[in-house]
């Protein structure tokens, strides 16, 4: 339902799916903190911003407790909180979660060859330089923009048969002279 656009529709069965899995699981499983990683996501397209982020913290929570989560549901949920603070304003604090996230998704760089790590790593660096940006700190966003351009670039090396990463790199590329 969230997925068709009907956010408010999926929201009960979002939290039924959470209560189920914390009852089969226990209270600390990383299936639950996917879960709430998807109740969070539903909440803020509602606009219900504070339990979005609860939701989203509890579920960062949970996985920080598990190596051996998989990574990607980490770099999601930090997304996702990401995201949910600058909805709500809190621009300083979700650049201090794009800087975790972005040093998360080096380190899973350093051991996946997937293209769509490189993409999330590029993004990510592109948000932050914008949040800095934003706050006049333009010196630190080009710094962050040209590692994005880095990322970029490096990807297009390693999958060249990806056309969208030649048009993220020119992209990104175009962005650098507007700072």
């Amino acid at each position: 339902l969230a997925k068709l656009g009907r956010p408010s529709e999926a929201e009960p069965d979002m939290r039924r799916e959470v209560e189920l899995r914390k009852r089969f699981y226990g209270i600390n499983h990383p299936w639950v903190a996917s879960a709430l990683g998807g109740l969070s996501g539903v909440l803020m397209d509602q606009g219900k911003l504070i339990d979005a982020e609860a939701a989203g913290r509890e579920a960062l929570g949970i996985l920080a407790r598990h190596l051996d989560a998989k990574p990607s549901d980490l770099l999601n949920n930090l997304e996702l909180l990401d995201m949910i603070l600058q909805r709500e304003g809190r621009k300083m604090e979700a650049a201090h979660v794009a800087t975790e996230l972005i040093s998360l998704q080096q380190k899973a760089r350093d051991y996946s060859k997937n293209s769509d790590v490189a993409i999330q790593l590029g993004h990510s660096q592109w948000q932050l330089s914008e949040l800095l940006a934003g706050q006049g700190r333009r010196e630190q966003a080009d710094q962050v923009l040209r590692g994005s351009l880095q990322v970029f670039a490096q990807a297009v090396h390693d999958f060249p048969s990806e056309p969208f990463l030649r048009q993220e790199t020119a992209f990104t590329h175009r962005q650098l002279g507007t700072l």
